[in-house]
């Protein structure tokens, strides 16, 4: 165990409560005589929700690395990332936001410290109905818990960057680890007591489009053939990286469910060629059909479908999926986009 174990605990953020970050506090840090530091690392909240994030803050002493990231996909990688590069504890706890831990204190983790392994952790979720503790039931994710030295960032660029909405980032991040020699262990139940926050289950066809699935395993199988470097890992979004929030204000509107896709793409093209700011309307995400009254009977059919590798989805507008694969074709770093909360509609620049 190393000597020095001070820590750094961080936390990605986006537009959640902060009353949960709050549970987290107090759950890991109120009381304990381990050096630490507690980084929010919000990667483009909303002005209200950043507001009384910065208020909790100022409360319990916390930092926030702000990202000005509102309007484009989520993304975890990213948020870690600039995190890790703008914290300087030898120690990093990655952890989501709506965990708590139960009569866990951070001496305990120190015991655990060991630079060759990542540290990960089993955790309840006691409202789910798939999960009952006295079932012995647990989730097991590499992305709720991660603990590790900092040189492991650096020797391997950190998380991938090139993920985008949620899902995959952490699995990829734990496979090169292990693949560099780092070895994983995790801490079972008996050992930590962690406890996920309740939630909704979100409707994934409907906030994470499926072009962000097949990306996310095309971004896995590439890393494993050619490797994955990315010597600007950890790159803090300012508003001057963001030339399409000052703009949509001038913006000139398209509507995509009105147009031909050889319509909408060739107007937008000429549009940006000349500078302009353009507002695509996609329409509704989620469209209601004969079918919407099956949803949870067609969830059901979701494996056998995925076995011949077919596509269930009778209730999502695809503008949304048209227009990532654009920006995946033409570079998302010539595009700024600013991608409404509803997915109703997008924003989009050229940068210069």
């Amino acid at each position: 165990m190393t000597s020095v174990q001070a820590i750094n605990i961080i936390v990605p953020f986006r537009n959640r409560s902060p009353e949960i970050l709050e549970q987290l506090w107090l759950s890991l840090c109120e009381k304990t005589s381990v050096p630490f530091e507690f980084v929010v690392s919000d990667y483009g909240s909303h002005p209200e929700i950043a507001e009384k994030l910065n208020e909790l803050a100022s409360r319990r002493g916390f930092r926030i690395v702000r990202s000005e990231t509102q309007g484009l996909p989520f993304s975890k990688a990213k948020a870690v990332n600039v995190a890790v590069k703008e914290t300087k504890l030898p120690w990093i706890l990655h952890v989501d936001a709506d965990m708590v831990f139960f009569q866990t204190q951070l001496e305990a983790l120190v015991g655990y410290l060991d630079e060759s392994q990542v540290l990960l952790a089993e955790s309840y979720w006691p409202q789910s109905s798939r999960q009952k503790p006295k079932n012995g039931k647990v989730f097991r994710s590499p992305g709720v818990f991660l603990l590790l030295h900092r040189n492991w960032f650096e020797r391997l660029d950190g998380f991938c960057e090139s993920f985008e909405f949620w899902g995959a980032e952490d699995s990829e991040w734990l496979d090169r680890l292990i693949l560099a020699g780092c070895r994983p262990r995790w801490l079972t139940t008996q050992e930590i007591t962690l406890y996920h926050s309740w939630h909704t289950r979100e409707n994934s066809r409907i906030y994470r489009p499926y072009t962000a699935e097949t990306r996310a395993l095309e971004i896995q199988v590439e890393n494993i053939w050619k490797g994955y470097r990315n010597n600007r890992w950890g790159t803090l979004v300012t508003s001057k990286d963001r030339p399409v929030l000052s703009r949509m204000g001038e913006a000139i509107e398209i509507d995509l469910f009105q147009k031909k896709e050889t319509e909408w793409v060739g107007q937008l093209k000429s549009l940006l060629n000349q500078g302009r700011c353009v507002k695509l309307n996609l329409g509704p995400r989620k469209i209601k059909r004969i079918f919407s009254a099956f949803q949870r009977i067609a969830y059901a059919f979701d494996g056998l479908f995925n076995l011949f590798g077919l596509r269930l989805d009778y209730a999502t507008n695809d503008n949304l999926e048209k227009f990532l694969s654009l920006r995946k074709m033409v570079g998302p770093e010539l595009l700024d986009m600013y991608l409404e909360a509803d997915y109703s509609s997008i924003f989009v620049v050229q940068r210069k």
